[in-house]
């Protein structure tokens, strides 16, 4: 999909002691010889997540120097409820720092579980001035960086704000430096909570418990050495981010589902607006900003039945695609219609994300439905529209399956003089609704239908016929507004012998009109009989030597002569 760098796994853990709440790192007080801390008891509380850990999960808290050497006695506890909920008794801090270790089991968010071995989590903490210190990913994969920056001659506040800027920086996540990484929570409903939860999967994926353990040693060994991921990593991060990017939505509703489990109600922000996924360094720039239109040199391409190729240039703030993550299913021409219409078959290209290469295929098909390609962004908006249309195929097809095997269903029962089935098959289509708006629009297949109806009752020297979508009978003089329609739509050129069913479904006035003329023979509406059999003969398309009408296959229905000599009859 794309390139991508990103966020955090993580676990809790939190320290209550002298002083207010401070969440800015820049605001920490620690290094060499730190004077403004006076050896106090501290109660160190709080939660471990990753998701959360389970009860009865064990945590160390090693007291440590402003050199990060180990000092005093190693204290224990463990998490007392499955939120991750632990505290530690009081107990008397010579100076401000500890390593802290979590041991245990935890809810694996990628899957909707709990998992099935432990893992071991890392932070080495500044105590003083916070409420809350929390144990996460990120505190575990600054823990050694920290280590390394304090032995080579930092102060603690130097390598924490040294470690924290560059794994954010790897990670795309310099928006949330403000905020030290140990007062990330996954429950907290913010997007520092959000961006953790996405950085957790990522890390966690579909490992299992053993594979993540020994993927979180190598991700901690190599930035701990240079504060950088080397290129092999990096691009697993980038694969990782691919695969996840469909499991968000399922990882959010395990973690409600989970904490609701425990009694607990917390909100999950969108998470798909806390991931690099265009690989720029910089997680949630992916959607597109609409007061920077893209100024395309064109919106609309008008192609010929030939085809071409078309390139429109465009500038965008953000990465752009040619279809959503989310593609939606493209609906087909109904083969339940008669007629065919074909689509713009079309190849398309983004070139350097500002040049946008339309190539159309040459189309066969009589009628184009137009269409339209869209550039989108990552977060599946729609940027920009260009709309396509395409010339027809003047002698291309436009019948469908079910279309040509009417006709052909038809043409079979005149040939055979079966004029009842005809009357029949065409009623069924009636009856079916196998019409659509293009069938109508531009093949007028409305009336067709009616022509054929009202020839194959002629033929068959019947009155009525059943009209199944009313439920009665109705009598051949009742298609008269129908056959006038058709007159009026079909159009004035020669049919002549019809030898395939596109043909058959392309007749011209004249049938229309010789026969309403039939019908007001029957009647004996003579004037208005001969005005249409007039009209026919004033086309000049038939004579003597051109005498056919209207035949099937060889089978003549309608010539000349029969034309003339119902003009020469006196009644």
């Amino acid at each position: 999909m794309k390139n991508c760098k990103f966020l955090f796994l993580f676990a809790v853990l939190a320290v209550s002691g002298c002083g207010d709440d401070d969440n800015d790192i820049t605001k920490e007080n620690g290094g060499s010889g730190d004077s403004n801390f006076t050896p106090s008891e501290l109660i160190v509380k709080g939660q471990v997540e990753k998701g959360p850990f389970i009860s009865g999960s064990t945590i160390n808290m090693q007291p440590m120097n402003d050199q990060l050497k180990a000092i005093g006695s190693t204290y224990s506890t463990t998490i007392t409820d499955d939120a991750g909920s632990f505290t530690f008794s009081p107990e008397k801090f010579e100076q401000p720092y500890a390593r802290l270790s979590v041991n245990g089991y935890f809810y694996n968010e990628y899957k909707g579980k709990l998992s099935n071995g432990q893992i071991t989590l890392q932070s080495v903490v500044d105590l003083q001035d916070k409420a809350t210190v929390n144990v996460n990913l990120l505190t575990h994969l600054k823990y050694q960086r920290i280590m390394n920056l304090v032995e080579e001659g930092k102060s603690f506040k130097e390598a924490n704000a040294q470690a924290q800027e560059e794994l954010f920086r790897d990670f795309g996540l310099q928006k949330f430096n403000t905020t030290d990484a140990s007062q990330f929570s996954v429950a907290a409903g913010t997007d520092e909570a959000a961006a953790l939860i996405v950085f957790s999967s990522l890390l966690l994926g579909n490992r299992s418990e053993a594979e993540f353990t020994e993927y979180l040693a190598k991700l901690c060994a190599d930035f701990a050495d240079d504060g950088q991921f080397i290129e092999a990593n990096k691009a697993q991060f980038s694969k990782d981010l691919e695969n996840l990017v469909d499991k968000l939505d399922n990882i959010s509703k395990h973690l409600v589902e989970r904490y609701k489990q425990l009694g607990r109600d917390i909100t999950v922000k969108d998470l798909i607006n806390y991931g690099d996924w265009d690989g720029n360094g910089v997680v949630g720039d992916e959607a597109h900003d609409p007061s920077k239109p893209l100024n395309l040199s064109t919106d609309h391409i008008e192609a010929p039945a030939e085809g071409g190729t078309y390139q429109i240039t465009f500038t965008s703030d953000v990465q752009l695609y040619l279809t959503p993550r989310k593609e939606e299913t493209n609906s087909t021409e109904s083969e339940r219609c008669l007629t065919y219409v074909g689509s713009v078959s079309l190849e398309k290209e983004l070139k350097d994300n500002q040049t946008l290469i339309v190539t159309i295929k040459p189309t066969e098909s009589r009628s184009v439905w137009p269409t339209t390609v869209c550039l989108y962004d990552f977060m599946d908006n729609v940027v920009a529209k260009i709309s396509i249309s395409q010339a027809a195929y003047p002698n291309g097809r436009f019948l469908t399956g079910i279309g040509s095997q009417f006709f052909e269903n038809v043409a079979n029962g005149f040939i055979r003089n079966y004029y009842d089935s005809v009357v029949d098959e065409v009623t069924r289509i009636f009856r079916e609704r196998y019409l659509n708006g293009r069938d109508v629009i531009d093949y007028h297949l409305d009336d067709v239908l009616n022509v054929y109806l009202a020839l194959a009752l002629i033929k068959a020297d019947r009155d009525y016929y059943f009209d199944y979508n009313n439920g009665r009978e109705v009598s051949l003089s009742e298609l008269e507004p129908e056959l006038k329609k058709a007159i009026a739509n079909l159009g004035e050129h020669r049919v002549g012998n019809c030898q395939s069913a596109e043909q058959m479904a392309l007749l011209s006035a004249d049938i229309a009109r010789f026969v309403l003329a039939k019908i007001y023979d029957k009647e004996h509406r003579l004037t208005e009989r001969n005005e249409l059999l007039q009209a026919i003969v004033n086309n000049g398309f038939y004579d003597e030597y051109n005498s056919v009408i209207f035949a099937l296959y060889g089978k003549e229905l309608i010539n000349y002569y029969m034309v003339s000599n119902m003009l020469n009859s006196s009644n």
